[in-house]
């Protein structure tokens, strides 16, 4: 018997639908990336494709491209609850009774509509997965979002796969839902200007965003730069990328700058930034 939680690539690949909710597919993520395409090549998979990043590149790898509020993670796991669990019991059942859909829906920025397209991709696939990004897993309701993610394991026919550095208590909070309550879903935050990601490292610290991110931070292409979070802050080099749209960009650092500043990747992903363009005396 299948395990339907785990780490394997193998379940990716031998799908023949996928929500891939919060990972990049892009060059961070090569492994995960590949078995996608290779499920779409190889088995006819139907992908749908989640992230709060409008990225034009990853877009078209996908059968639908769901684009989501910064921080409604917990509510789109509650909304995957409405639309793809079965013969839910007790507490399970009392909290998909009592959802808000519409409110949930409008927070999030996934219209009910596209939901309902999901579950029409869904239809005679027999082989479900739902990849679940470790960038969930910083948010700060990441008890109640295991327990949700419980739920779906337990009232679903899909496999739930999860990144391997994930804390083994998440885990096995997923794996070992036994009816617990749930906690209702709290009220989004809103990230309003310019929002930084933590990406990955590089040689040198480089923060990549699309035109709308230099519009709004009033800098360009190859611009030296601060980015204040709060008190704290690191010097950066901007550079545009035309296939990103909105307001968050990519924050890449060295490992010197991590090591110093460790902080930087600590916490929820996602950060309210506020760029400041480094102005050099002649």
């Amino acid at each position: 018997m299948k395990q339907k939680v785990n780490s394997n690539l193998e379940t990716v690949l031998n799908s023949d639908f996928i929500i891939v909710l919060g990972s990049l597919l892009d060059e961070t993520d090569q492994e995960l990336t590949s078995s996608v395409k290779s499920a779409m090549e190889l088995n006819n998979a139907h992908v749908v494709y989640m992230h709060p990043i409008d990225d034009k590149k990853i877009k078209n790898m996908s059968s639908l491209y769901v684009k989501y509020e910064i921080g409604s993670e917990e509510g789109i796991c509650a909304l995957l609850l409405e639309y793809f669990t079965i013969n839910c019991k007790d507490a399970a059942k009392e909290f998909i009774k009592d959802l808000d859909v519409g409110y949930l829906s409008a927070e999030s920025s996934v219209g009910e509509e596209e939901f309902e397209e999901m579950l029409e991709l869904s239809n005679n696939k027999n082989n479900k997965t739902l990849v679940i990004s470790k960038d969930l897993f910083s948010h700060e309701k990441i008890e109640n979002i295991s327990k949700l993610l419980g739920v779906l394991n337990k009232y679903s026919d899909f496999s739930i796969v999860l990144d391997a550095s994930v804390d083994a208590q998440y885990k096995n909070c997923i794996t070992t839902y036994k009816n617990e309550v749930l906690e209702e879903v709290d009220e989004i935050n809103a990230y309003d200007g310019t929002v930084i990601y933590a990406y990955s490292s590089n040689e040198s610290n480089l923060l990549i965003g699309g035109a709308s991110f230099a519009r709004v931070a009033k800098i360009k292409d190859k611009d030296e730069i601060i980015i204040n979070i709060g008190t704290k802050h690191i010097k950066s080099v901007f550079k545009q990328d035309l296939n990103l749209q909105g307001t968050i960009a990519l924050n890449l650092v060295s490992p010197e700058e991590l090591g110093q500043n460790p902080w930087i990747n600590e916490g929820y992903t996602y950060k309210r930034a506020n760029i400041e363009r480094l102005i050099h005396n002649e």
